[in-house]
C-alpha cells in the first residue's frame, strides 16, 4: 500500500489530515466484521484507515462508542426537483444518507424536447448546471434516464407502438445521456407511457445499458395480481439483454397477493444461477406513495393527459370508468377491490380548497362530500387536473422481511416530494431499516446491514470510489449509534428527524451534526464511465 498506509488495525506513518475520525467502531461496507480504528481524511478522500495520532488532524471528531461507516446510499429516489427546492436535503442526510440515485420508475426530467429549465431539461448536463447555479447540494447524486421520458420524446405520451425509427431515436438519446455520465435507465411499466411498451421495446434499450455497462432498473408491469408474470418479464429482459438489472421496490400489493414475494425471490435466484445479474431494492414500509391516477384503468391514459381528463370530466367518460370499476380482478387491477378505498389516502395536492383532503382516505373524503367513493375519487382527480399524490397501504410486513432476507436486496426510500404530508420514508427509510429490519445486536448483523446500504449498491452501480471505508475512496462517512437509532417519522407526522445519526461527512466535509445541516454543500454528481 502506497504512502506507508496499512490496512484497518495497522499502524500508519504520520501525515497530516484535514479530518481524523477517532476511536470508532469501523464497519467498512464490505460485509467484513467491525474493528476498532480511526479514519483520516485529506482532500475529500479517505487517506488512511488504522491507528492514527489525533495530533495529525486539523480537525478531530471523536467517535468513541459509535459506528463509523461509509455514507448510506438511497438507491431509489425521486429527488430530481427537491435537489433544487431543498439543496440541504436534511430529510435524507439526517438518516446518514450521502448519495441518492434519481430518475426511477421511467421518469427523469431529461431529455425533454421543450424544457423549461426549472422542472425539465434538455439533457443531463443542463440539469447538472441548473443545480450548480442553484448553489450546489449537500448530497452526492447519480442519475438514471427514464424510459417513459425517452418514449414521450420519441413516440409521444399515448399508446402508439414504437416504430423502428422511434426505437432508434430512443436508443440514440439514451446513448447520449450515457456519454454524459448517466448510470442507467429506468422503466415504469405500470405507468403511462411505459405501460404501452412491451418486452420487445425494452430489450434493445436494455442492450444499450449492457453495452455501456450501465444498470437497467424496472418498476414492473404489475406489483399485484400479475406480480409473478411481471417478474418473469423483468428476468427475461435481463437474460436477453445481458444488462445488470434491479427490480424496483420489490413487494406484493393487495391481500390476495401477500406472500408472493417469496416466490419472486426464488425466480430471481433461478435467473441468477442461469447467468443473469439481477438485484432488488425495497423500502421498509407496507405503504407506497404514488400518483392517485394510478388507480384508473389504463385505457384512460392511452392518448395522454388531455384524454384522461376528458374521461374524468364528461358524462360518458365517467360512465365508462364506473363500468370498469364494476369489473373484478380477473379483468384488471381494480384497486378498489385489491387495495380498498379505505387504504388509499391523499398525500399532496395543489389547490387550497381541497387541502382538507390531505391525510384523509378516499372513503373519508367520500363521507365528507356525501357521495360514493368512486365519485369522490373521480371528482378529486378532475378538480386537481389529475395531479394528486397518494399513500397506498397495500403491502405486508412478511413480504418486507422476506425481501430483506435476500442478500441481493438493497435499501431505498422511493421518496418523492417534500411538501404536503409526504410518506414517512422521505425522512426515515434507512433509519427504519436499521431499527426494525436489521439485527444490530451482533457484529455480523451490523456488518450485513451496513453492506446493504453502502458496498452493495456501490458494486451494483459501479461506483468504484464509493461505498467502502478504504484509502483512496471518497470520504462519504456516517457516524451513528446503533443503540440510539430510531425512526420518528410517522404517517400522521412524517417530517420528523430520526435519532441516532451523530454526524455525516460528504466529500470529507462535516455536513450534518446534532440534527443540523452545515453549509458545506459538498455533494457532487456521480459521472458513470
Amino acid at each position: 500500500m502506497s504512502n506507508g498506509l496499512q490496512a484497518m488495525g495497522g499502524v500508519v506513518i504520520a501525515m497530516k489530515y484535514d479530518v481524523i475520525i477517532k476511536n470508532g467502531t469501523l464497519v467498512d461496507g464490505t460485509g467484513a466484521l467491525p474493528a476498532s480504528g480511526d479514519v483520516g481524511i485529506r482532500d475529500g478522500k479517505i487517506a488512511a484507515v488504522g491507528q492514527l495520532s489525533a495530533g495529525d488532524g486539523e480537525q478531530v471528531y471523536d467517535a468513541k462508542g459509535k459506528v463509523v461507516a461509509p455514507g448510506f446510499m438511497d438507491v431509489h429516489t425521486h429527488s430530481e426537483k427537491s435537489i433544487l427546492q431543498r439543496p440541504t436535503a436534511i430529510q435524507k442526510i439526517s438518516q446518514g444518507i450521502t448519495m441518492e440515485i434519481t430518475g426511477h420508475c421511467g421518469e427523469s426530467p431529461y431529455p425533454v424536447k421543450n424544457p423549461d429549465g426549472k422542472e425539465s431539461f434538455a439533457d443531463l448536463e443542463n440539469y447538472r448546471e441548473a443545480v450548480r447555479k442553484n448553489g450546489g447540494m449537500s448530497l452526492d447524486h447519480a442519475s438514471l434516464i427514464g424510459h417513459g421520458t425517452l418514449r414521450e420524446y420519441a413516440v409521444g405520451d399515448g399508446d402508439d407502438k414504437a416504430s423502428r425509427e422511434q426505437m432508434e431515436k430512443m436508443a440514440a438519446l439514451l446513448e447520449e445521456e450515457f456519454r454524459q455520465g448517466a448510470c442507467g435507465m429506468s422503466s415504469g411499466l405500470e405507468y403511462a407511457p411505459g405501460i404501452y411498451s412491451d418486452e420487445e421495446e425494452m430489450v434493445p434499450l436494455a442492450v444499450v445499458c449492457a453495452k455501456y455497462k450501465r444498470v437497467y432498473t424496472t418498476h414492473m408491469r404489475s406489483e399485484g395480481m400479475k406480480l409473478l408474470e411481471a417478474v418473469e418479464e423483468a428476468l427475461s429482459v435481463a437474460k436477453r439483454s445481458g444488462a445488470t438489472t434491479v427490480i424496483s421496490h420489490i413487494k406484493a400489493c393487495g391481500k390476495p397477493n401477500h406472500g408472493k414475494v417469496v416466490t419472486a425471490l426464488r425466480m430471481v435466484d433461478a435467473a441468477n444461477e442461469a447467468g443473469a445479474n439481477v438485484y432488488m431494492d425495497c423500502y421498509p414500509y407496507p405503504a407506497a406513495c404514488t400518483g392517485l391516477s394510478i388507480a384508473l384503468p389504463a385505457y384512460t391514459k392511452a392518448k395522454g393527459h388531455e384524454e384522461m381528463m376528458r374521461c374524468l370530466t364528461t358524462e360518458d367518460g365517467r360512465a365508462e370508468i364506473r363500468r370498469w370499476f364494476s369489473l373484478g380482478t380477473d379483468v384488471w387491477e381494480n384497486r378498489s377491490i385489491v387495495t380498498g378505498w379505505e387504504n388509499i389516502s391523499v398525500a399532496y395536492l395543489d389547490s387550497e380548497k381541497n387541502k382538507y383532503c390531505i391525510g384523509k382516505s378516499i372513503r373519508e373524503i367520500a363521507a365528507i362530500r356525501g357521495v360514493d367513493e368512486l365519485t369522490a375519487y373521480m371528482d378529486l382527480l378532475a378538480e386537481e387536473n389529475g395531479n394528486v399524490s397518494a399513500i397506498i397501504r397495500s403491502a405486508c410486513e412478511e413480504d418486507i422481511i422476506a425481501a430483506y432476507s435476500h442478500p441481493r436486496t438493497m435499501v431505498c426510500s422511493d421518496a418523492t416530494g417534500i411538501y404536503g404530508r409526504p410518506h414517512p420514508r422521505l425522512y426515515a427509510s434507512h433509519t427504519r431499516f436499521l431499527a426494525h429490519y436489521a439485527d444490530l445486536s451482533t457484529d455480523k448483523g451490523l456488518a450485513q446491514a451496513v453492506h446493504r446500504m453502502t458496498g452493495l449498491p456501490a458494486q451494483v452501480y459501479r461506483m468504484k470510489d464509493s461505498g467502502i471505508l478504504a484509502p483512496g475512496k471518497r470520504a462519504n462517512i456516517t457516524v451513528f449509534d446503533p443503540a440510539e437509532i430510531k425512526d420518528n417519522a410517522t404517517f400522521e407526522n412524517p417530517c420528523q428527524l430520526s435519532d441516532g445519526v451523530d454526524a455525516v461527512f460528504v466529500g470529507g466535509k462535516l455536513s450534518y451534526r446534532d440534527k443540523e445541516v452545515t453549509d458545506a454543500r459538498s455533494g457532487r454528481f456521480f459521472i458513470a464511465q
